[in-house]
């Protein structure tokens, strides 16, 4: 872990003349992914860590900065929407479309804001030299730099709400949209001469939803269904017991009713009975 200092543009014009002064040559870059590498202790001061690259005889140092930029400022941004910042796993209901990804929310806008106010000051510095086959190396981070970086659990933990919220709300959309669709489904004269069963009424949505999913037709199959059993026939019948008090208030007899009606004269009586005033 790399020792914090608020100021490495301070510390930066300190390391170079200290360097210099040791009379070793500089590569202006660190050896990358090496397979052995010590860390200088936290604790330890630049000149100490110096004084002993020179005491081994050491005549190349490996030294480069960090400077923040634009660069630094997406990196930031993607960290937050890495895949494992997500804290858990929320499957997703069957049937339901897949959510537009997030891209950006207020709080990350104002963290990216607050952030580029750094651009320009140097985030990392670290100095290196090789004794045998080990990379012997001084490393520290900005303080304001590990600060911004201990702001993004917050900004995960953010965006992961955001994202529960957000699939939510598509899910109740595609709720209304299956309510809205079965609704339409019960209301078609192809249903009402239909015989009512899952299979008659599922063949229906299908030809009336061809892109549908198996379980939103399975859904619209079921609701349609319901509607029609709870609101539609309900109301229906109502309508026709009122239209045959009206027929016989007029003076038909229950058979001229039942036949003008088209029903039984038994249902008809059934009928009238069950919305009796």
């Amino acid at each position: 872990m790399a020792k914090m200092a608020e100021d490495l543009d301070g510390h930066w014009q300190e390391i170079m003349p200290a360097i210099e002064a040791t009379g070793m040559r500089v590569f202006p870059a660190t050896i990358d992914e090496a397979q052995g590498i010590a860390r200088w202790p936290q604790d330890h001061l630049f000149p100490a860590f110096l004084d002993h690259a020179t005491q081994l005889g050491v005549r190349i140092l490996y030294v480069d900065r960090a400077v923040f930029d634009e660069d630094n400022l997406t990196d930031l941004r993607n960290r937050v929407f890495e895949e494992e910042s997500t804290p858990e796993y929320r499957a997703s209901r069957p049937g339901m479309p897949a959510a537009e990804p997030t891209t950006s929310f207020p709080e990350l806008e104002a963290f990216i804001s607050k952030s580029r106010r750094y651009i320009g000051r140097v985030w990392a510095v670290e100095v290196q030299w090789l004794h045998g086959p080990i990379v012997h190396a001084y490393l520290r981070l900005a303080g304001w730099y590990s600060a911004l970086l201990d702001e993004l659990p917050l900004l995960k933990a953010r965006l992961s709400d955001l994202e529960f919220v957000r699939d939510e709300d598509a899910f109740k959309r595609h709720e209304a949209d299956l309510e809205t669709a079965a609704r339409a489904l019960a209301s078609t004269s192809e249903f009402r001469k239909s015989k009512k069963t899952l299979a008659a009424i599922r063949r229906l949505a299908a030809k009336a939803l061809p892109d549908a999913s198996l379980s939103d037709l399975s859904q619209v199959t079921r609701s349609a269904l319901e509607l029609y059993e709870t609101e539609i026939l309900p109301e229906e019948e109502r309508l026709l017991a009122h239209k045959a008090r009206s027929l016989l208030d007029d003076g038909h007899s229950l058979t001229k009713a039942a036949a003008e009606l088209g029903m039984t004269t038994g249902r008809l009586q059934r009928l009238i009975a069950r919305f009796e005033e």
